[in-house]
């Protein structure tokens, strides 16, 4: 799945803020704070561009499932 961009949210590359919205439901979402934390830990692919920082859902969804199951995916 690396190096492609997903078909959810039409192929689009989201912000953080976005990225929690798409990924969890609003009762249940963690805080940006945590995001953030996971993804300059490693945890969470982005993409740079210039200073900013954006995410594919897809493979942010992927990664988060392949450390939860131990990186067996």
């Amino acid at each position: 799945m690396q190096g492609t961009i997903s078909k959810l949210n039409n192929g689009k590359l989201v912000d953080a803020a976005e990225l929690l919205e798409t990924l969890f439901e609003k009762k249940s979402r963690p805080s940006l704070r945590w995001m953030r934390m996971k993804q300059s830990d490693g945890l969470i692919p982005s993409v740079t561009i210039g200073r900013l920082k954006f995410f594919d859902p897809e493979q942010v969804r992927a990664a988060l499932f392949s450390k939860q199951n131990g990186g067996a995916n």
